[in-house]
């Protein structure tokens, strides 16, 4: 998190995340120096670790005061749009936004945001760095995110418990529609993923690497719109245009984002 952000913050934030937990430092510091092995090493454990619980709230805090904010929880993304958050989303598309957004008005070419798909935690950072590192493999893609891969998982577990109780009621129409299902889902993850449980890796044309991304932005902002139209609008136009093997998140006027690192 960045010192800009922490500067939103007012100093009751502070003050009464520590009026909370003084009491208990005091304690917890008093029991270490108690005792036979007592080194400073033990205080800077301590230190260090209620630091590490107050900076946790300073970075939930900031949040929730940002104008604009994009930044995943677990599984799903984000958004804070003018005050306005938005939350749940899911997709890769919003993958691909992130890294566009983080990187305003720099070009980039749908066969190196393929990356995405093998590495999905490059960090801005590194981002360039592994783009031409890789670029020479860009056209690479998963076809089953881990995210899809969970929801498989759930899915299956629904439909053992489907068919367990069609054959207690001797529901043929049932259990033969789940069978059909529950096998169409296990050949899925044995064709998208190894044994060892790691993602196949796949390798496209150009043309369908361009098509699939364009494809999951849209998507993406499809489902933004359901709930934002303001902000579905927003990167529909900063994104323009999306159907084109090159993307470029280049609004009219520069959004101060702000995300977690």
């Amino acid at each position: 998190m960045t010192h800009e952000i922490r500067g939103h913050l007012t100093k009751s934030h502070v003050q009464e995340w520590a009026s909370e937990h003084y009491i208990d430092f005091i304690k917890e510091y008093i029991s270490l120096a108690c005792r036979s092995d007592f080194s400073y090493s033990y205080v800077w454990d301590l230190k260090c670790r209620y630091l590490k619980q107050l900076y946790a709230i300073l970075d939930k805090e900031s949040f929730k005061e940002a104008q604009f904010a994009f930044y995943n929880e677990g599984p799903t993304w984000t958004i804070t749009f003018k005050g306005k958050t938005l939350r749940g989303l899911k997709g890769v598309g919003f993958q691909y936004i992130i890294y566009l957004v983080l990187n305003q008005e720099r070009r980039y070419h749908t066969n190196e945001l393929n990356i995405l798909d093998i590495q999905p935690n490059v960090r801005q950072s590194n981002f360039d760095k592994e783009l031409s590192s890789d670029s020479g493999d860009s056209d690479q893609h998963i076809k089953t995110d881990e995210m899809a891969k969970q929801q498989y998982k759930a899915r299956i577990k629904e439909l053992q418990e489907k068919k367990e109780e069609a054959k207690r009621n001797n529901d043929l129409a049932t259990l033969g529609n789940a069978q059909e299902e529950y096998e169409a889902i296990l050949s899925v993850l044995k064709k998208d993923f190894a044994p060892s449980g790691k993602p196949r890796i796949f390798r496209d044309s150009t043309l369908k690497v361009k098509d699939r991304i364009v494809q999951a932005i849209r998507r993406a902002i499809l489902s933004i719109k359901e709930h934002d139209p303001d902000l579905a609008d927003h990167f529909r136009k900063a994104l323009q245009p999306i159907n084109n093997p090159t993307q470029c998140y280049n609004p009219d006027q520069k959004v101060d984002w702000q995300f977690r690192n």
